[in-house]
């Protein structure tokens, strides 16, 4: 392959301009999303601690009571939108996909610079940095990719993966003359490990990545354990107290959240989650995490796979039996395939950390493989460059669209594209509130958990004044969880908004026959009785609200206009002047 740009200093900038375009092609539509109803009210629009003041940052560097989590970066970067932004939906979204452009970069260079530890003399300059942008294009339009970006509070995601990709470069540096090593700051490189883990402990199994680079291609460490102890070895393993020091601070502060503040994320104990349910769901997310960023498809922001209690399905079973399997090949073929292996270990220590194994139910959320999906960019680079080292004369006689290297590379830029159209679509889920929650509903089928979801959709529409949608989501709801009084209520009101009163009246009947204490609703229901001229049980309801609340101003209002409807107007002036008093403003105490 020749370098059709003269030098690589230019193809490498085409490249790196070729990753940007491609991500905002794919991901610019997310600028135009809303906030979602999952975290972002709690997070971000109803937190009062985002504004950059001494008693805020007091309260982000100690405060872990909020979420049950220590994150004092993380809060930082909400800040800095609604400090400087005025904390809009488009400055999240849009600081989220820049982050994402960033965090593309940095693959590709991380990648980059193993290429260069790792390629042998016959790997050309142009595949040298090809192999590693193809890498990196496909993690970056990955569809998984899409919750990250399309998502305002994953902000802390993108955060924490930007320092420890450059925690990652620091600490790999770079090949320089005479097999030595430049730009390698290991000190440096543990403090922007530090800072990730205060921004989100997303990168908690990083620590372990280390001590792998170090055995793989950097080559300060012996594959063979027994010369660890080596005296140049203790060297590289006290180097690695600076890394472990902010491990088991973050460890240790959100282990205390848990412990200290239960409400959100409870501690399951050994009796209500077993030893063995705990290791069968750590390995179907490390399965999960193998084959699902390349079937990319039926994604959803929550998936129901580990909801049960007792996860010993056949798909757990064959999950656990392709972990193990792997594991147990890649060891015995060691010395032939060492860089798979090392890259194995590396998906492995990354996931270990969102496993769940001390909370349940648990969910393999897409934004989990946002920094392990760049072990597959190392892996497409790599099988890329094999491919090169690969071409024999036999195969070089061959027409060049026949050659190894051009069908992995055409095959590698084909799943990049489909990735993307993918990625564009996964990214629209998170646009408003009523699309995220349909969604979630139709991965849970015909569960419970869905009807919640359906809920929560009408709920959205509602306040946006679409009845018609809101109508159809809570029909789904009532179809899978049919004694849920409030979901009857909404669709009475859903009915109601379409002036489709006769149909909504059976519909709040039906709210109050499942639980009569329905204040709110019997107010309704008396009122849509009265608009369809019905006021003699219009005044029904509300007199038994009234006997129920004799204070309350709004069903002596409405008991008025019904009795001025039916000319009982002595009735009717009683309750209008109980209104008035209702509602005549106290006097302040002095």
């Amino acid at each position: 392959m020749q370098n059709l740009f003269g030098n690589t200093r230019r193809l490498d900038a085409a490249l790196q301009f070729a990753l940007i375009a491609a991500v905002v092609a794919v991901f610019w539509p997310v600028v135009q999303a809303d906030f979602v109803h999952w975290d972002d009210g709690s997070l971000i629009l109803n937190n009062p601690h985002l504004r950059l003041s001494w008693a805020n940052l007091r309260w982000m560097f100690t405060d872990t009571s909020y979420t049950q989590r220590y994150l004092p970066l993380g809060w930082l970067s909400y800040s800095v939108d609604q400090t400087f932004f005025h904390g809009s939906a488009f400055s999240y979204h849009l600081g989220n996909l820049l982050l994402h452009i960033a965090n593309t970069l940095l693959v590709y260079m991380i990648v980059k610079r193993l290429v260069q530890f790792r390629a042998s003399a016959s790997v050309n300059s142009t595949l040298a940095l090809v192999a590693p942008a193809t890498g990196a294009l496909c993690w970056s339009l990955n569809p998984l990719r899409a919750e990250p970006i399309a998502w305002a509070s994953s902000r802390i995601y993108c955060v924490a993966s930007l320092f420890f990709f450059l925690s990652l470069i620091f600490y790999v540096g770079r090949p320089g003359a005479n097999g030595k090593v430049e730009s390698r700051h290991p000190w440096l490189s543990a403090f922007l490990f530090g800072c990730s883990l205060l921004t989100y402990p997303i990168a908690l199994g990083g620590l372990a990545v280390f001590v792998l680079l170090d055995i793989g291609p950097l080559r300060r460490l012996s594959a063979n354990p027994r010369h660890w102890w080596a005296l140049d070895s203790r060297k590289v393993w006290l180097e690695k107290a600076a890394f472990l020091l902010p491990a088991a601070i973050m460890f240790g502060a959100n282990l205390l959240a848990r412990f200290n503040y239960p409400k959100v994320y409870p501690v399951v104990t050994l009796h209500e989650f077993g030893l063995a349910a705990r290791a069968i769901q750590a390995l179907w997310v490390f399965s999960w995490f193998v084959w699902k960023p390349w079937l990319p498809i039926g994604l959803a922001p929550k998936y129901p796979d580990l909801l049960t209690n007792t996860p010993f399905t056949v798909e757990h079973i064959a999950a656990a039996a392709l972990v193990l399997g792997i594991t147990l090949l890649l060891i015995s073929r060691r010395r032939v395939w060492s860089g798979v292996l090392i890259a194995w270990m590396c998906h492995l220590a990354l996931l270990l950390p969102l496993t769940g194994v001390t909370e349940h139910p648990h969910h393999t959320f897409d934004r989990y493989g946002y920094i392990v999906g760049a072990v597959w960019a190392v892996v497409i680079a790599g099988t890329l460059l094999r491919l090169g080292e690969s071409q024999t004369a036999a195969s070089e006689s061959l027409p060049s669209r026949f050659q190894p290297l051009t069908i992995g590379l055409s095959f590698a830029l084909l799943i990049a594209t489909w990735f993307g159209l993918l990625a564009q679509d996964q990214a629209g889920i998170w646009n408003n509130s009523f699309s995220l929650q349909t969604r979630i509903a139709a991965s849970y089928g015909n569960r419970p958990e869905a009807a919640v979801h359906n809920v929560k959709a009408a709920e959205y529409m509602m306040e946006l004044h679409r009845p018609v949608e809101a109508e159809v989501a809570l029909r789904r709801a009532i179809a899978i969880s049919p004694e849920v009084p409030v979901t009857w209520a909404l669709l009475g009101d859903a009915l109601s908004d379409q002036n489709r009163l006769p149909e909504a009246i059976p519909i709040y009947q039906r709210a109050l026959t499942l639980d009569t204490n329905l204040i709110t609703v019997r107010q309704s229901l008396g009122v849509t009785l009265g608009m369809a001229n019905r006021h003699e049980e219009a005044m029904a309801q509300f007199a038994e609200l009234l006997r129920r609340e004799p204070n309350n101003a709004s069903a002596h209002r409405n008991m008025a206009a019904a009795l001025h409807s039916l000319g009982r107007e002595d009735e009717a002036q009683k309750h209008l002047a109980e209104y008035r008093r209702l509602q005549k403003p106290k006097p302040e105490k002095s």
